[in-house]
């Protein structure tokens, strides 16, 4: 696998939003790993079918194509995997002011630890689409159509889904463990705090809808507070390093 650390990558795509509103500026400097899209032109990143581990980036201003085919080239606006593939594994990094018409963060794949913020999708899944993910903040990412939401066709484990805009935490996608302050939209949700509420779930199991109780979540510290009523709520079955570490590499012990 190939390991990187303290870098900075960026994108250099300027991909519209809305008619009438600002861009999103993509200063120059593509970085590619094994890149194999048609369009090859500025993406964030891009794995054809090599395994490959990401540690440690800082993953800021990528941008796919913005017409709306349902394609590679507009899923996946910082990191785009092949649908349905999961072996590339992105650890410990910053996902962040990335842009695509759907998974404006990442698209399929494996993410670990990772925080996703700020990131646009002009149709749905701003943070993350298809992906699987552990341990991850994604929280302040932002879409433009109803039926969108931050987390799309993903599983999450152990996750904070907070304060994204409109106000809705995911759709069709499968929960465990997670903290969710906004609605999920036909989800799964196994153990998890719901304090944004469900529409139309899939399926409750042994979650709550109790306020989490962040520490600070106005300035973006979403660590839990003492008395907060997720603290040890979390179902070892679905936690697959029950002695691991979180986002914040605190030890994720129950």
């Amino acid at each position: 696998s190939r390991r990187r650390k303290d870098c900075r990558l960026r994108g250099r795509r300027r991909y519209p939003r809305t008619a009438g509103r600002d861009a999103l500026s993509r200063p120059p400097g593509t970085f590619y790993a094994d890149a194999a899209r048609p369009d090859d032109s500025g993406d964030g990143l891009s794995w054809a079918t090599a395994k490959r581990t990401l540690q440690g980036f800082t993953l800021s201003g990528g941008a796919t194509d913005s017409v709306n085919l349902e394609n590679e080239n507009n899923r996946g606006g910082g990191v785009y995997v092949p649908e349905m593939t999961y072996t590339p594994q992105i650890l410990d990094c910053v996902i962040t002011n990335c842009a695509s018409v759907r998974g404006g963060g990442t698209h399929a794949g494996t993410l670990r630890r990772c925080v996703l913020r700020d990131n646009y999708a002009a149709n749905n899944s701003s943070a993350i689409r298809g992906s699987v993910a552990y341990d991850c903040l994604i929280s302040h990412n932002r879409f433009e159509t109803v039926n969108g939401s931050a987390c799309g066709w993903a599983w999450l484990y152990s996750c904070t889904v907070a304060n994204n805009a409109p106000a809705r935490s995911g759709d069709n996608a499968a929960f465990y463990n997670c903290i969710l302050t906004d609605p999920s939209i036909s989800g799964r949700h196994f153990d998890c705090c719901l304090s944004g509420g469900t529409v139309t779930p899939v399926t409750n199991d042994a979650c709550f809808a109790d306020a989490p109780l962040f520490v600070d979540a106005a300035a973006g510290d979403f660590r839990l507070a003492a008395g907060s009523p997720c603290i040890d709520r979390a179902n070892r079955a679905h936690v697959p390093e029950p002695f691991g570490t979180d986002v914040k590499g605190v030890q994720a012990y129950l």
